[in-house]
């Protein structure tokens, strides 16, 4: 079926073409034969266009050709796609051919689809080196049996199992089981026969494809795959299961094998709820985890004591699985003795790090709710994701109007909360593994105040500051990714001697700095004038990294409210910062909510393309055709985009212009798309006799991206 995009409702389209159709110039011919499709509306006239290309000399030409003709093509074209399939010995002329087929049902197509399945069928076909090797006939191979599977042709099943069988043979398992699972029940009966029959890597692929393409046509295999011996295959037929069947219940509790177990379970609990309670008792970890995240309540009071003391103990020294489902569940089942249990696990740098996050998550669920003093003390936490998860709750309750946690963001933003021991890791002395990352430098702020794990408020230092260059936003994000150390401590997951070569971070040792880091990016939404003043101090006081984040902050917080006029002050100066993130959150606080000519212009000049395009996005209509010559494609979409939101045809038109003066075909396919007027002047264009090839050639390509 042909695209609904706009097309000359006439044979103007078609004429403007012709001359290139018919020319010398073989790349022209190329781009023409690709921009027939928007020539005109009428498809009969597309259609012989096409077939007529078929013919032509240069192979890209035909290849162009057939591969326009896939989605134009009708029934009545099937003899002439036939015939390019075998007389024409391009590779990609018979892949569109086959395509365009597979999406024709004609029985005209099938045998020799079913021909090319087994064999090259030299005797019929033209190929580009007869002389060659079966690797060249392969794709054609894959796609005739993609479509013959597609197209339903049962009899060639046969055919495709000897091509399985065939020595060479081996790449053809999944595309062979793939057009199985196409053809509805008499292929899904072949790939179950394979299942049980084969077993092995072709039982899974087969088992694998009927999982992902046709589950619905297992329902009836169920007892074939539940009772095979291989347990992939019996994992295969549990989300074919009913969640309330019987069955499921069988494999939950009593399959041999515990990933077999593990998916029953997980499926069958939701209307099985039983089914958990026994599961606790299993032999494998993996299973017990299952089975105490999908426990229910409320439990049977005489089993709920002993499960939560269960859940006490898998908190000191269960798995890793076990001891972060054990986190998240304890809040549920016993919140009374759930808060000093979590904040022992969080505080606790051995356990497995899954398991800490898992606990400072559910610390926020606690009813009633933990005290903030205690949340503050655990953000020295040497880990950055337990930090993350503990501002967010923090951040959560500042939203709700709790001043304690609005005191706590606003410091932890400004680099007052930690003491100096506390905002800086010491290196490693025992050996084990280097620094997790080196220092970046104090990471204290302005003298406000901080919270000691204690709650007591003292005193704390300023924080040096630092320069960027000059360069672009792009650049400057790719500065900052440093790589990571290959060790880490030891947990009991991992010990020192398997991870020579591998590490998973916690955090930088700079405790201090990354919280701030983290702290701002939470405090965009958050309405406090404190947080403002601290992310102004960052401007002038942090690290590199931290005024970047503090100036985006202030610009996501521009968004929503007006922000003061120290702010505002600063963002005009920091239009001059030699760091070009810095200068984009600048000219975005500046730019919002007026226009200031002055400024506009001074940014879409900035040597930066974000920044740029920045300004372009504020501009009238108008204004904005001069900037569609920009070298940067961002910046000329955002500039299109301001034209042809106006709606105004004579704009589009002198855009059309515009693009062929700076040969922009990408941005050229964007008007096309969006303008009719534009893709009217374009053929008009191209029937100027005096048009450079060139020129041409930008319009061409443009219209043949649509």
């Amino acid at each position: 079926m042909r695209d609904e995009i706009d097309r000359p409702p006439s044979g103007a389209g078609m004429s403007a073409l012709r001359r290139f159709l018919d020319g010398e110039n073989d790349v022209l011919r190329c781009a023409a034969v690709r921009a027939l499709p928007r020539a005109t509306d009428d498809a009969d006239a597309v259609r012989t266009a096409l077939i007529a290309a078929l013919l032509d000399p240069d192979p890209d030409v035909r290849s162009e050709a057939m591969d326009a003709l896939v989605a134009e093509a009708s029934f009545e074209d099937v003899p002439v796609i036939l015939r390019s399939l075998e007389g024409d010995p391009v590779r990609e002329v018979k892949l569109s051919a086959i395509e365009a087929l597979r999406r024709l049902p004609d029985d005209s197509a099938t045998e020799l689809l079913r021909a090319l399945v087994l064999s090259r069928t030299e005797d019929r076909v033209s190929w580009e080196d007869e002389g060659s090797d079966w690797e060249d006939w392969l794709d054609v191979q894959i796609a005739a049996i993609r479509a013959l599977g597609d197209l339903g042709v049962t009899d060639a099943i046969d055919d495709m199992m000897a091509a399985r069988d065939d020595e060479f043979g081996q790449q053809l398992d999944v595309p062979v089981f793939n057009a199985l699972a196409a053809m509805g029940e008499t292929g899904v009966s072949w790939l179950v026969a394979v299942i049980s029959t084969e077993g092995g890597q072709a039982g899974q692929r087969a088992a694998d494809v009927l999982a992902r393409c046709a589950p619905d046509a297992l329902l009836q295999y169920i007892d074939v795959l539940v009772e095979s011996e291989d347990a992939r295959l019996r994992k295969i037929a549990v989300p074919q299961i009913a969640p309330d069947g019987a069955l499921l219940g069988v494999l939950a509790l009593k399959d041999s094998d515990p990933t077999v177990r593990q998916a029953a379970l997980a499926r069958a609990a939701p209307a099985q709820p039983d089914l958990a309670l026994r599961a606790l008792r299993d032999a494998d970890v993996a299973v017990q985890a299952t089975a105490l995240e999908h426990l229910q309540q409320p439990l049977p009071s005489e089993d709920l004591e002993a499960i939560v003391d269960n859940v006490l103990a898998w908190l000191q020294q269960g798995s890793p699985a076990l001891m972060r489902t054990a986190a998240m569940k304890l809040a549920q089942l016993a919140p009374e003795r759930a808060e000093a249990p979590l904040l022992e696990l969080i505080g606790d740098g051995t356990r497995p790090l899954d398991a800490r996050v898992a606990a400072a998550t559910a610390l926020g669920a606690l009813v009633p709710a933990v005290s903030v003093a205690k949340l503050t003390s655990l953000l020295s936490n040497p880990s950055q994701q337990v930090r993350a998860r503990l501002l967010a709750q923090l951040s959560d309750r500042a939203l709700g109007g709790d001043a304690d946690a609005q005191a706590v963001l606003t410091q932890a933003i400004g680099g007052t909360l930690l003491s100096e021991e506390e905002a800086v890791l010491a290196p490693r002395t025992d050996g084990q593994g280097p620094d997790v990352a080196a220092p970046k430098g104090d990471a204290g702020g302005p003298g406000r105040i901080r919270i000691t794990r204690d709650g007591e408020i003292i005193e704390s230092e300023d924080a040096p500051t630092a320069a960027m260059p000059r360069g672009s936003t792009l650049d400057s994000i790719m500065a900052d990714q440093t790589p990571a150390p290959e060790q880490a401590e030891d947990t009991p997951e991992e010990s020192a001697p398997k991870r020579r070569k591998r590490r998973a971070v916690e955090g930088p040792n700079a405790v201090g700095e990354a919280l701030a880091l983290e702290a701002m990016k939470t405090a965009a939404v958050v309405e406090i004038d404190d947080v403002e003043a601290a992310l102004l101090t960052q401007t002038h006081t942090g690290t590199d990294e931290a005024r970047r984040a503090a100036w985006q902050c202030l610009a996501r917080r521009s968004a929503d409210r007006a922000l003061g006029e120290n702010a505002r002050c600063a963002a005009q100066a920091a239009i001059a910062d030699p760091d070009p993130v810095i200068r984009l959150a600048a000219y975005q606080i500046r730019m919002r909510g007026t226009f200031d000519e002055d400024l506009i212009r001074l940014a879409a000049r900035d040597e930066d393309a974000l920044i740029r395009a920045e300004a372009v996005r504020v501009l009238p209509p108008d204004s904005a055709l001069a900037h569609l010559g920009d070298p940067v494609l961002t910046v000329r979409s955002v500039a299109l985009d301001r034209l042809t939101s106006a709606e105004a045809p004579d704009l589009a038109t002198a855009a059309f212009d515009q693009l062929v003066a700076a040969e922009r075909s990408d941005t050229m396919s964007i008007l096309f798309s969006a303008s009719a007027p534009a893709t009217a002047k374009a053929f008009s264009t191209l029937t100027d006799a005096s048009l450079p090839l060139r020129k041409a050639l930008v319009i061409l390509t443009a219209l043949s991206r649509q």
